[in-house]
């Protein structure tokens, strides 16, 4: 059974600045946030997409860079789906 779970407005702005090649510290600077909080969207990132071991931010970077990921603007709504 598949599953889907959109990403929070700010969980978006942090994938496009990791697609975008962002570190961490990059990202808290430019959302004016800690590297705290950054890393706490990061874990809830890859629960939504199912993402629980391994190189994660690379697996991450995968999964979005996907072609059906790529139809969709990430501005929009990104849902992530994973099998349950």
């Amino acid at each position: 059974m598949d599953r889907d779970f959109t990403l929070t407005a700010r969980e978006q702005q942090i994938v496009e600045l990791l697609l975008q090649s962002y570190g961490n510290a990059e990202i808290a600077r430019e959302l004016h946030i800690k590297l705290r909080t950054v890393k706490a969207h990061f874990y809830r990132i890859y629960l939504k997409c199912g993402i629980h071991e391994g190189f994660k931010r690379v697996r991450l970077a995968t999964l979005l860079s996907a072609p059906l990921a790529r139809t969709a603007t990430l501005k929009a709504v990104l849902a992530c789906s994973i099998e349950s």
